[in-house]
């Protein structure tokens, strides 16, 4: 199993202004914001890691070497959409799976994919990669971003940003927020689902 990211969010959950007009950073000049632009991104990165879950619209790949016996549970929700299933067939032609012969589930986390009532899945070649379930997930745009998660982002900022190297001579400096702020990302966090 992989996920590969086709196309990567269009903005990041906050803004280099909205990073440094929060408490943990509080910067008014023009100077470093690259590098802020640099750390949000990171900080998103790490939330998404840690929760599990996509948090503004982006477009994803999840590849399989076949189809699972029951339905496809679709990582890093919330699943908005999917775009595409595609298969190698038993003769190793790439084929797309019609619309009609699957369900998407996307209120429950994570997103499920069914095959149709009375439909069942193709069978595929036996080779790795022979599935490729292309999906839209996320929260939505940047502003529909939990604001509990959009605080973490910002303190994360913060943190990275008065503590680049993550070290001071004799002792080690937390380059994360501690678990107490880490709490704000609880709610939205749940195991990886294996395969």
């Amino acid at each position: 199993m992989a996920l590969i990211v086709i196309t990567p969010p269009a903005l990041e959950p906050i803004t280099v202004s909205e990073a440094k007009a929060s408490p943990s950073l509080r910067l008014s000049v023009a100077t470093d914001d690259t590098d802020i632009t640099a750390l949000i991104k990171t900080a998103r990165l790490m939330a998404e890691t840690h929760t599990m879950h996509a948090l503004v619209t982006q477009t994803l790949e999840l590849v399989l070497d076949g189809f699972p016996d029951g339905g496809i549970v679709v990582p890093m929700p919330p699943l908005q959409s999917v775009t595409s299933i595609k298969y190698i067939d038993e003769d190793g032609v790439q084929q797309t799976l019609s619309a009609l012969l699957y369900s998407v589930d996307t209120n429950t986390v994570p997103g499920l994919i069914t095959p149709a009532y009375g439909e069942s899945w193709p069978a595929t070649r036996d080779e790795i990669n022979a599935v490729r379930v292309r999906f839209v997930a996320g929260f939505g745009a940047a502003s529909d971003v939990p604001e509990d998660i959009k605080s973490w982002i910002k303190i994360t900022v913060g943190t990275m940003y008065d503590n680049p190297q993550g070290l001071v001579v004799g002792q080690t400096v937390a380059s994360v927020p501690s678990r107490y702020i880490d709490a704000l990302l609880h709610n939205y966090r749940f195991k990886a689902i294996t395969f």
